[in-house]
């Protein structure tokens, strides 16, 4: 799995290339933590769509906390170590952000 990762100050930005499939089990979700050198931080998911997978992958886990990209707000970004956004969720914010709409 490759990711953009950009560095603001010592927080973390990092834009997965494609998306990851979670498939309800808390050890994937772990996984994907791990291969991106993120498990000891507090992290910030933004996923385009918060499906049952991934709140049950998730769920369990104290430094993660997911939310869906038009929900994304100050609050969470000041207090995450790093920020992970899928391609979809980054586009999706970037739409919201504008005030273009969706398709």
């Amino acid at each position: 799995m490759q990711a953009l990762s950009l560095k603001n100050a010592d927080k973390a930005v990092i834009v997965l290339d494609k998306d990851i499939k979670l498939t309800g089990k808390t050890k994937d979700a772990i996984k994907v933590l791990n291969d991106l050198k993120l498990a000891d931080k507090n992290v910030l998911a933004v996923c385009n769509e918060k499906t049952p997978e991934v709140l049950r992958s998730t769920n369990n886990i104290a430094n993660l906390k997911v939310v869906r990209a038009t929900y994304l707000n100050v609050f969470d970004i000041m207090n995450a170590d790093a920020i992970v956004f899928s391609k979809a969720a980054l586009e999706a914010v970037e739409n919201w952000l504008i005030g273009k709409e969706e398709k």
